[in-house]
């Protein structure tokens, strides 16, 4: 069952993560040296992060490309600093799985004694597989001191074996995964993914762009857009070159969400105007209803809330056709939102009450926390900030849990809008400081309007 398999996997690497933790805990003062095992960069600078935050004194030496002598440079760089860890990445930058020798690799099974004696800390290699298996064969003798490894690597079936999320609606249990849990799928995806290589046979296609839909979906809650759009295009190119409508329907609606996250709602429009000339000409009545809905939204975002009650109006009739429960939170809550632009307050609170509902009923964590967060800004306009402040709250609890870093950023900025108008100053220039990291991180050009907001406080001050 993909549920099940899904909570093996996950609750696999989370040990693993576990395991890491309680060697760094035990080995603090002491030397030792450890394998971290991870082909998936942004899950492997996530879980760096996330043991930098847990312990104090961790150091990360990334090994430039073309230095040759590894012990001799991460020795210089910690000299003097006294490090309670020591995390090495980038080693496979010099290294070529092609090639009969590895110079690196050598010299580094030469320094193997030297370790020891100048670390008193644990000291961890983050490699890839491949970079692993190297080290297994051309520093055998380190390879053989090492007391742990740790690995971050997405067991699968094989290539050629049956493969769990075959539906597209499975992407909500990955979108509603725990933050850790979610970085532990984008790296299984993006290793299935280059598995399948760039022409994957006829039986593992679906299952392809099955992947790149959700990995896309994942990196988008994450704020990296870019990523996004990379792993949609290449959804679209694979249902395009494989003459898959349904997919390319699919991957036409997902490029219209990026450029409606980047503000180029026009662009938007164009994306999903075209999946749902697709969706319709297939007779895709699921797909259809959210194509609409998206329309909505971004007619709403447009400030034409009429001509977006318009579409979700009719989104929201098809999904309540076809029994389609998550559709009919998000119409709802769109509907909520085009009521609230045109000023019926009271009534946008009714269509987001019942939005919550099925959001909670159905297990939708990230919709539960936008209906929230629209809640805490429908109360801030009828004047209830106090109130406004326990929605935002609990928006932000549950943004956090998720790892939806543009709706943390969001709920960030309103609360800093709530205690400011409070008086609350301080809550409201930690709130805001909060929100500017965020979107500075996700490149949101929101940012320079809350580091503005920051500079008022200041001058205020």
């Amino acid at each position: 069952m993909p549920e099940a398999r899904r909570i093996t996997e996950t609750a696999r690497q989370s040990a693993e993560l576990a395991a890491l933790r309680r060697m760094l805990s035990v080995s603090r003062g002491m030397f030792s040296l450890s394998v971290a095992v991870c082909n998936s960069v942004p899950l492997r600078d996530y879980l760096i992060g996330d043991l930098q935050s847990a312990f104090e004194g961790i150091e990360v030496v990334p090994i430039p490309e073309g230095e040759s002598d590894v012990f001799a440079y991460v020795r210089e760089r910690t000299i003097g600093t006294a490090p309670k860890g020591v995390f090495l990445t980038d080693l496979d930058r010099q290294l070529r799985s092609e090639a009969e020798s590895q110079p690196v690799l050598s010299a580094l099974n030469a320094s193997r004694e030297l370790w020891a004696g100048a670390f008193d800390c644990p000291v961890v290699f983050w490699v890839p597989d491949f970079a692993a298996s190297l080290l297994s064969i051309h520093a055998r003798d380190l390879w053989a001191w090492k007391s742990h490894q740790f690995d971050f690597v997405a067991e699968t079936e094989g290539i050629t074996g049956r493969f769990p999320w075959e539906r597209s609606d499975d992407v909500l249990g990955a979108v509603n995964l725990p933050l850790t849990e979610k970085m532990f799928r984008i790296g299984e995806l993006e290793q299935r993914i280059r598995d399948a290589r760039d022409r994957p046979p006829p039986s593992l296609q679906s299952h392809v762009m099955t992947w790149l839909g959700e990995l896309g979906t994942l990196r988008l809650m994450r704020g990296d857009c870019e990523g996004a759009a990379d792993a949609f295009r290449a959804l679209l190119a694979s249902a395009r070159e494989a003459k898959n409508r349904a997919f390319e329907g699919v991957a036409l609606g997902d490029l219209g969400l990026v450029q409606a996250y980047v503000g180029e709602i026009r662009r938007a429009i164009k994306y999903f105007e075209k999946a749902l000339a697709i969706r319709r000409e297939i007779g895709d009545r699921r797909g259809e209803g959210s194509d609409l809905g998206n329309l909505g939204a971004a007619y709403a975002d447009m400030r034409e809330p009429r001509r977006a009650i318009e579409y979700c109006e009719q989104a929201l009739a098809i999904c309540r056709e076809i029994g389609d429960r998550r559709g009919e939170g998000s119409h709802l809550g769109t509907l909520g939102n085009a009521y609230a632009d045109v000023g019926e307050t009271r009534r946008a609170i009714e269509y987001y009450e019942q939005a919550l509902a099925i959001r909670r009923d159905i297990g939708d964590r990230r919709g539960e926390g936008n209906d929230l967060g629209n809640m805490g800004l429908a109360h801030a306009a009828l004047g209830e900030t106090r109130r406004a402040i326990e929605y935002f709250e609990q928006a932000l609890a549950i943004h956090r849990e998720i790892g939806n870093r543009p709706g943390e950023g969001i709920d960030m900025e309103n609360l800093g809008i709530a205690f400011e108008k409070l008086g609350q100053i301080d809550q409201a220039r930690k709130c805001w400081e909060g929100a500017a990291a965020i979107y500075e991180e996700i490149e949101d050009p929101n940012a320079a309007k809350v580091r503005g907001w920051l500079e008022g406080l200041d001058k205020g001050g």
